[in-house]
């Protein structure tokens, strides 16, 4: 994380728009990542639920 820290850093004090814009890109990619990953997950729950209640009703038949 420190040699991360001081990367941006450089780049900021060199090229301060361009730093921003990457810091921001990476803030928002991080963000959009929790997002995805917790979406993801309860897509996966839900298919989950959906496959139970096909079996069941499959079971349910015989």
């Amino acid at each position: 994380m420190r040699i991360f820290d001081s990367v941006m850093t450089k780049i900021i004090d060199n090229m301060p728009i361009l730093g921003t814009f990457l810091l921001i890109l990476i803030t928002l990619i991080v963000i959009c990542y929790k997002f995805l990953k917790h979406i993801i997950f309860e897509l996966k729950k839900a298919v989950d639920d959906f496959a139970k209640a096909v079996q069941n009703f499959k079971d349910r038949d015989k």
